[in-house]
């Protein structure tokens, strides 16, 4: 992935990484969704800017932010919720 345009939503599957998006920035909404085996959101290490709002929501076996290291513009609103195992936001630099 270079870049995209619009928005990205990932949600509803069994996905267990983020692996092929580690380019570019996200030109819309970016929501990452009820990802039951999603455990880190490696696999976004080189995205820099999400143009909407930023929802990471519902992921039971999320417990890391690690991936995000090199975002450093949100130009809508950020949410994190319902990641029960997330218990820090370590990997998180903005």
């Amino acid at each position: 992935m270079t870049s995209i345009e619009g928005g990205l939503s990932i949600g509803w599957n069994t996905l267990t990484s983020l692996s092929g998006l580690e380019d570019g920035f996200i030109g819309g909404d970016f929501e990452i969704r009820s990802n039951d085996n999603l455990t880190s959101l490696t696999g976004l290490d080189n995205v820099t800017f999400i143009g909407g709002f930023a929802f990471i929501d519902n992921n039971i076996a999320l417990n890391s932010l690690s991936g995000l290291q090199k975002l450093t513009s949100i130009e809508g609103d950020l949410y994190i919720g319902n990641n029960h195992l997330l218990t820090s936001l370590r990997g998180w630099t903005m």
